[in-house]
């Protein structure tokens, strides 16, 4: 009898010791989430704030090639370290104002929105703007009608909307921002058409 309660006190320790070793598992699991959470957040603040700074120095620069020739055309781009710029797009409903760089690539990826091509807004096929999460993810609270605006080098604004839904590969005079890994592969598609 005395040998039946000794095995069953070692069982109820066993399994007390087997839950709180549950218990510490299942929260060094949620520490382990939440700080890949905060550095995939640190990592998307740091992103915004390279792609702001890059933007203010953008801005000063234009303003300063604006004081010798004043009437910039829209094919103008300026180079601010080492990245060459070619415009603005500023959603303003999602707070959202990024400078949009020439190329898409390694260098580039983590320190703005980027142009795919060679197209521009006023061209017949368009304009393809890759960006990563980091840049994009407010516009999966866009609905249809969201107001963008492309904002070229010389200053001239060109108005769009949010066409949700569409399948297009590009929209005439438009603009298509696709959210990407940093490979570059699309994840999401947002299309926007000339406001009329």
């Amino acid at each position: 009898m005395r040998g039946g309660i000794l095995m069953k006190i070692k069982i109820e320790k066993f399994l007390k010791n087997k839950k709180s070793v549950c218990i510490a598992s299942a929260i060094l699991v949620i520490i382990i989430m939440a700080g890949i959470g905060i550095g995939i957040n640190m990592s998307g603040i740091a992103d915004r704030s390279r792609a702001s700074k890059l933007s203010k120095m953008a801005t000063k620069e234009i303003n300063d090639i604006k004081k010798s020739t004043p009437n910039m055309d829209r094919d103008t781009f300026i180079e601010v370290n080492e990245k060459v710029i070619v415009g603005f797009i500023k959603i303003s409903e999602l707070k959202m104002e990024y400078p949009v760089l020439n190329t898409y690539n390694r260098k580039n990826y983590d320190s703005s929105l980027c142009r795919v091509g060679t197209g521009m807004p006023w061209d017949t096929v368009g304009m393809i703007v890759y960006g990563i999460d980091s840049f994009t993810s407010p516009m999966k609270q866009m609905k249809y009608g969201t107001p963008m605006i492309f904002e070229d080098l010389a200053g001239k604004k060109y108005k769009y909307i949010y066409k949700k839904d569409s399948d297009r590969k590009a929209i005439d005079n438009g603009i298509k921002i696709c959210t990407v890994d940093k490979d570059g592969n699309e994840k999401e598609t947002y299309q926007f058409i000339l406001e009329n």
